[in-house]
């Protein structure tokens, strides 16, 4: 028997990526479930899902409302196991970048609104919010909204036309003409929009200026599963170091690639012939990494190092590798987006060279963290003298750090609830 959520506060969360397995966003969205429960607040979350169906959760009710995209694409994908190839898959994915605007959710966005089940639920809604990329999940909150006049916050989690993921938006053409206005639509819309940097709040209000008044930074955050492993036990107790890089390259965007963030280390690497170290990729991989992969493992072979692939592994063993590790990797090449990682590499306490933009929000992040070491990728005179305090600091364990409070969920959740106050 579904729960009465009469008579008290509800917001409904449009989150059609919601349970899926590896997507970044349920971080997100996890966390302001937690900070929406704490006040008491009731959730209904609306996700995209191959049938319809009504789950009762100690936060509220999780709504399925069918894809039927998605559902060909679920399909297709497990076809393509069965025959040992991925060809079909490929062939329906060109036709949703062709024939479906936004992306593969843009259909159910569309149609969401005329749902029975949304339909039952939708009268005590205080507010609705969504978290982008995918960005149809943003569409699906405005149709909503339009419909049944409720105010919408949009959370843009990364940028929809500033620094967009998707290269088909990245120069002019017919998609980003019909993105940029429906963009601007949905943002002239709502009652408020969060960002997760500085940069990225400014990039959007020189271009949209009307949003300027409506928008709040709310970064990502420290896990809060995570604990500090600068503990000596935690330490790695082999004879070589091991410097980390956890995550995608080009799968995260298409301007990160290996050779940005192993030229930098070869160059001083090289020059220390006693130093025997472990360069330890962990995570998935594509095509092209492995062939710029194979050049590198070439280079650092007349040296004492080695680059040693992992696959990926859940998010807890992921902090067991961070724990044993000597120092992180973070390559960081756009100039507003700062990847998820930067928060648990922090929390680490270990060294971290961030391999990235001058001026970037990475960049400025890491002037006010001591352990971050900087390093300006695209600079015509490159300064190198951080890359060796980084190894340096990651040979002796001497080194200052901090865990700004800024990035914790205490901090962040104060403000997330200060911008929702006059609504709920």
């Amino acid at each position: 028997m579904v729960q009465n959520i009469e008579n008290k506060k509800v917001v409904m969360i449009v989150a059609p990526f919601w349970g899926k397995p590896g997507h970044v966003g349920n971080y997100r969205i996890d966390r302001f479930i937690r900070w929406l429960k704490a006040e008491k607040i009731r959730i209904i979350l609306i996700k995209a899902a191959s049938e319809e169906n009504i789950i009762e959760m100690d936060w509220g009710l999780e709504i399925s409302i069918k894809d039927s995209v998605g559902k060909v694409s679920e399909l297709l994908s497990k076809f393509s196991q069965k025959v040992g190839t991925k060809l079909f898959l490929y062939v329906w994915y060109l036709i949703i970048l062709l024939f479906i605007p936004v992306d593969s959710y843009f259909v159910w966005a569309k149609s969401i609104q005329n749902s029975k089940l949304l339909k039952n639920y939708i009268s005590d809604v205080k507010f609705i919010l969504s978290s982008s990329p995918p960005h149809s999940g943003l569409v699906a909150a405005y149709n909503i909204s339009k419909k049944y006049s409720i105010p919408t916050i949009i959370d843009m989690r990364d940028g929809w036309i500033d620094e967009p993921m998707q290269p088909v938006l990245i120069k002019w053409s017919l998609r980003r003409i019909i993105e940029i206005k429906l963009e601007k639509k949905i943002l002239e819309q709502a009652i408020k929009i969060f960002v997760t940097s500085d940069v990225w709040k400014k990039l959007l209000v020189n271009r949209l200026p009307f949003t300027a008044k409506k928008t709040t930074v709310i970064t990502n955050a420290y896990p809060i599963d995570y604990e500090n492993y600068r503990e000596s036990q935690n330490r790695n107790t082999m004879p070589q170091l091991i410097l980390l890089h956890a995550g995608r390259f080009r799968g995260t965007r298409r301007t990160n690639n290996v050779s940005i963030l192993l030229q930098p280390l070869y160059k001083i690497l090289k020059k220390k012939k006693n130093l025997e170290l472990s360069i330890v990729l962990l995570g998935d991989l594509n095509r092209e990494d492995y062939n710029e992969l194979t050049y590198w493992r070439q280079q650092f072979s007349t040296t004492l190092c080695q680059v040693i692939t992992k696959n990926r592994v859940k998010r807890k063993e992921m902090y067991t590798e961070l724990a044993q590790a000597n120092g992180l990797l973070l390559l960081a090449t756009a100039n507003a987006f700062i990847p998820s990682k930067t928060f648990e590499y922090i929390k680490s306490a270990k060294p971290i060279l961030a391999v990235t933009l001058k001026d970037s929000s990475v960049w400025k992040m890491g002037l006010k963290i001591p352990q971050m070491f900087l390093f300006d990728y695209s600079a015509k005179e490159k300064d190198y003298s951080q890359i060796k305090n980084f190894i340096e600091a990651c040979s002796t364990g001497k080194y200052e750090y901090d865990i700004p409070d800024e990035f914790s969920e205490n901090h962040l959740s104060k403000i997330f609830l200060k911008a929702i106050e006059e609504i709920v």
